[in-house]
Formats: C-alpha cells, sequence, structure tokens
C-alpha cells in the first residue's frame, strides 16, 4: 500500500507569494503617483489650448478682438471695448482660471521671454483678431519632471504636447 502524499502549499511559500505581490502592487502605486501629475499637466494645457480657440472662434463670431491675459497664479480671457481690454465676466469656461497644481508657466513671443505679472494684466499678451489669426506665442508649462509645451504653427494653428529638450 502506498502512503499518501500531501497536497498544497507550505506556509513559506504562501509568505513568499503574498511579499512578491506587496512589492508589486508598492511599485505600481509609486508609478501612478508620477504618472497623475503628468497627467494633470496635460489637462492643463489641454484645457488652455480648448480655451485659445474658443478665444480665436468668438472673436470671428462677434467680429471683436478676444484675448488671453496670463498672469503668474492664472489666466483670463479677455475681449476689447473700444480701446479698453477686460477680462470677461462670468462663471464656466469664461471664468478666469487659477493654477491649482504646481507649474510655473513660460511665455514667450519672437524669442523674447516674457515676465508674467502678479496680478491680471491691463492687456492681454495674446490676442486673436477678427479673422481667427492670433499672436504668434510659445508656452511652455513646467512642474518638477516635465514640460508641456504650446506654440503657434502659423497664425491660425496652435500646436500643444510634451517638449523634448
Amino acid at each position: 500500500m502506498q502512503k499518501p502524499t500531501a497536497r498544497g502549499f507550505t506556509l513559506f511559500e504562501i509568505l513568499i507569494v503574498v511579499v512578491i505581490i506587496s512589492i508589486v502592487m508598492v511599485a505600481g502605486v509609486q508609478y501612478l503617483g508620477v504618472g497623475s501629475a503628468r497627467t494633470e499637466l496635460q489637462r492643463y494645457g489641454e484645457q488652455l489650448a480648448a480655451k485659445i480657440k474658443l478665444a480665436c472662434e468668438q472673436s470671428i463670431l462677434q467680429n471683436l478682438p478676444y484675448g488671453v491675459g496670463f498672469s503668474q497664479d492664472g489666466y483670463y480671457l479677455m475681449t476689447q471695448n473700444g480701446f479698453e481690454w477686460r477680462p470677461l465676466e462670468g462663471s464656466g469656461v469664461f471664468a478666469a482660471t487659477a493654477i491649482r497644481i504646481p507649474l510655473e508657466q513660460q511665455l514667450e513671443q519672437q524669442g523674447n521671454r516674457i515676465d508674467l505679472p502678479t496680478e491680471l494684466p491691463e492687456t492681454p499678451q495674446l490676442r486673436c483678431a477678427s479673422d481667427g489669426s492670433m499672436t504668434s506665442f510659445r508656452l511652455l508649462l513646467k512642474n518638477q519632471q516635465q514640460v508641456y509645451e504650446l506654440m503657434t504653427e502659423s497664425s491660425w494653428e496652435l500646436r500643444g504636447g510634451w517638449y523634448e529638450e
């Protein structure tokens, strides 16, 4: 008669599997933490690009100059009334947008860096004419590790993407 063999896993084998699963989960959580900062930066850049395009579309539809004014803590959609620029009032898409994530905005026009004011500027740095053309610019959005770039390809085209040095 044969002796029955034991089946199943030993306590040591189960312990090894639990340790491996724990290591994989910790690595995954850390990876997602880095990815979320990148995702937030990309989302902010894409939202800004959409609002710049909206300002240019409104400029065409209303036959009025529109613009985007940048400050150190955010940006504002603006319109020109006579000779005076004023921020668009209201909520939703036309509301002033504060930066909610840690980032630095670096604006360049014609190769020159523009120092951003601490408050709403009197005139917008980016302007959309009633024919839909916009001011040539390059905007770098920087967080600790990544840089997202928005720039004009031509007077009518806006491009956004990850900046590689």
